[in-house]
């Protein structure tokens, strides 16, 4: 099936970041719920449960399973967020959207921003506005990350 190309007329700009997910080259800025540490409590409850549990017996194993869906419920939480919120941006009238290209193996070799980068889940989010932008037959640029971030006077 052959997507219809769109004119070029209302182009913007995505900046990623960690105290406003996204931020609009038109001013716009969303914040985006911090899954992990609401659920911060929960997990390390039952990391601290498995860890008095003795290894292979079936009470391990049944408290692994627990601390594996407090950790699938974050992962859906953040993969909902990003799916409404790229749906949001696609349809919101924009005909192209400019990504930053952001190298976040790099990124996280800083071991004190590491969980942060690692829970906004740029990479995710990057995707999925990719391929419902190209399937409504809007054009997505990666841009160079550098000078990105700056605000002009």
């Amino acid at each position: 099936m052959q997507v219809p190309e769109v004119v070029d007329t209302n182009p913007v700009g995505i900046d990623m970041g960690l105290h406003s997910f996204v931020a609009l080259s038109d001013g716009t800025k969303i914040e985006k719920p911090n899954f992990v540490k609401k659920s911060a409590k929960h997990i390390a409850r039952w990391q601290r449960i498995v860890a008095r549990r003795n290894k292979g017996s079936k009470n391990r194993s049944k408290a692994k399973q627990k601390l594996q869906r407090k950790w699938e419920h974050v992962v859906n939480q953040s993969n909902d967020f990003a799916q409404k919120l790229s749906s949001k941006l696609v349809k919101s009238g924009y005909t192209s959207f400019a990504l930053e290209e952001l190298n976040i193996n790099n990124m996280v070799k800083n071991s004190n921003l590491a969980q942060s980068i690692y829970a906004a889940s740029w990479r995710k989010f990057m995707q999925m506005l990719s391929y419902k932008a190209e399937s409504a037959g809007l054009r997505v640029f990666v841009v160079d990350a550098k000078d990105t971030s700056q605000e002009c006077s």
